[in-house]
């Protein structure tokens, strides 16, 4: 369940590298190596469209969630968080992002209220989520919105809509217009993935440490620099 836009409807080029000269593209990366990742899908706002602007911000290099094996991330990241279908994989793609040297991999599996799957932390439901790393063992944990304070949503509160519609529900997070679920959906999988990466001690800190560049407008700065190079 993910949200349905692109970079090029955010005001960014796509693909960038062929909108844009080789020093553009040096610093497209230094502002930000892998935002936007925004996948086609159902259109309800999806937390794991924004980690990685969040991750920029603080100069972290990361994996993001895919629907892809996890092998086939080319940036060979040491911290990765990967967002899977069935609760079952978990545990198994947990150990295979260990035994690939990954320094440290979250694998995660939410749930809505009425039992339907998504691939990232779910505002929705609980959450199971399998932590690895190469110098750690496996650990397996649950978590839920309340264990860090936030309301449990409704997927109908999650609703967005076509790809400008989605986009501008981007903006309004990173601006500060939006303040309801789905800024909480983005709040939570952002500080999974900060935590994750090592630059917070759990996810509560790590949403705290989201919510900040949200208010300071370190997202939205990133955001803007991007689109400006990008176009």
């Amino acid at each position: 369940m993910t949200m349905s836009t692109g970079p090029a409807t955010l005001g960014i080029a796509r693909p960038v590298g062929l909108r844009t000269t080789q020093g553009s593209l040096g610093r497209i990366r230094r502002i930000n190596p892998l935002f936007p990742v925004l996948r086609s899908g159902p259109t309800v706002v999806s937390g794991a469209c924004l980690r990685s602007n969040f991750l920029a911000v603080n100069g972290c290099f990361r994996g993001l969630p895919q629907k892809q094996f996890p092998s086939s991330n080319p940036a060979r990241p040491e911290c990765q968080l990967v967002g899977v279908f069935s609760r079952e994989w978990c545990p198994s793609f947990a150990e295979i992002l260990q035994r690939l040297g990954r320094e440290s991999a979250w694998v995660v599996h939410g749930t809505t209220g009425d039992g339907r799957s998504v691939d990232e932390v779910s505002l929705m439901g609980s959450t199971r989520v399998c932590k690895s790393g190469t110098m750690e063992d496996i650990v397996d944990e649950e978590v839920r919105p309340r264990d860090f304070d936030m309301k449990h949503a409704e997927v109908a509160d999650l609703q967005g809509g076509d790809a400008t519609t989605n986009a501008a529900i981007l903006e309004a997070i990173l601006d500060g217009r939006e303040t309801g679920p789905k800024r909480d959906m983005v709040l939570l999988n952002a500080g999974a993935a900060l935590a994750c990466c090592g630059l917070a001690d759990d996810i509560g800190e790590g949403i705290e440490l989201s919510r900040q560049v949200i208010d300071d407008g370190s997202a939205l700065d990133r955001l803007r620099a991007l689109q400006s190079i990008a176009t």
